[in-house]
This record gives C-alpha cells, sequence and structure tokens, in this order.
C-alpha cells in the first residue's frame, strides 16, 4: 500500500503551458506546448503531434546550450527530431510543426527578455 508520494518542490524561473485549437472553449487540441526551465534544466512536452504526449529531448538539448534561436525556424531540425504529427481533420503535420516552433520561439523570446 502507497501512504505517500514526496516531489521535491522545484523554483521554476519559467514555465509555460499553451493550447492551439480551434475555438477557445474546443478541449481537443491541435497543439499543445508545456515549457519549464529550473535549476535542472530545461523541461519541453508537447501534445497533438505526436501519438502521445511527448517529451522533447533534441529541443531541450538544443536550448541547454544557451543560445537563443533568431527565428521559429531556427528550431524545426530539433522538433523534427522529437514529433511526428499527423494530417487529420483539425490540422496538417506542417501546420502542427509551424505551430509548435512559433509557441516555443515566442515563449524562449519572452523568457530570455526577462533575463536580459
Amino acid at each position: 500500500m502507497v501512504v505517500a508520494i514526496r516531489i521535491p518542490r522545484r523554483r521554476y524561473s519559467h514555465q509555460v503551458f499553451e493550447k492551439v485549437g480551434a475555438r477557445r472553449a474546443q478541449a481537443i487540441a491541435k497543439v499543445g506546448l508545456a515549457v519549464t526551465h529550473s535549476g535542472a534544466g530545461w523541461r519541453v512536452v508537447a501534445a497533438s503531434v505526436a501519438p502521445t504526449i511527448r517529451r522533447c529531448p533534441a529541443v531541450e538539448r538544443l536550448l541547454e546550450t544557451g543560445a537563443a534561436p533568431a527565428a521559429p525556424g531556427d528550431l524545426l531540425p530539433a522538433i523534427a527530431q522529437d514529433v511526428a504529427p499527423i494530417d487529420d481533420i483539425r490540422s496538417s503535420a506542417h501546420y502542427r510543426t509551424r505551430v509548435m516552433a512559433q509557441l516555443l520561439y515566442h515563449d524562449l523570446r519572452d523568457f530570455w527578455g526577462k533575463r536580459a
């Protein structure tokens, strides 16, 4: 029997979750993205861009270099290693990948802008 689970608290210097959907009230996302930064490093998790929610280790490694991307397109090679979006009735794979890059780029720009 499990009596307790203890998870150490971390101080996050940055954390954000974003969801893109057809309508604000729609539960189904076209793209979901969670980004955190703490003393343990970057954690990036994407939803609706693979069969299951997926952590993005290639994107995390890119962010650990500390180099801010100059444009959303700079993130695409790392994103392509981590996700496998599909074409369906909600969106195309191309659209999902591009939206993920845009969301991530703007989240990072906000993060690095606050640290400057």
